[in-house]
């Protein structure tokens, strides 16, 4: 029979590797918001290669750095601070 403390020793490993997941799996959706979703979603606002914000119409658009090592960027609605989309960093 063993003893209970010999299963406290997965507690750390599997709390670690469930933070892991939920990490990854959020970036993974986050990755699949690309322009090309973006464009599915709100054909009315993607035009002539110009973007607008599905939310308040405006063709005031930035970018930002996600940061935890997600390897991604927030195109973002400068007036209203939407997030339209996603692209990965270097592209």
């Amino acid at each position: 029979m063993h003893d209970l403390t010999t299963y406290y020793g997965w507690i750390p490993f599997l709390l670690f590797a469930g933070v892991f997941f939920l990490i990854y799996r959020h970036n993974a959706r986050k990755a699949s918001k690309n322009f090309d979703w973006y464009k599915r979603q709100h054909p009315q606002c993607v035009r002539d290669g110009r973007v607008k914000c599905h939310k308040c119409g405006s063709g005031h658009m930035g970018t930002e750095r996600l940061m935890n090592h997600s390897y991604l960027r927030g195109h973002i609605c400068r007036q209203c601070g939407t997030t339209l989309y996603y692209s990965r960093e270097g592209r």
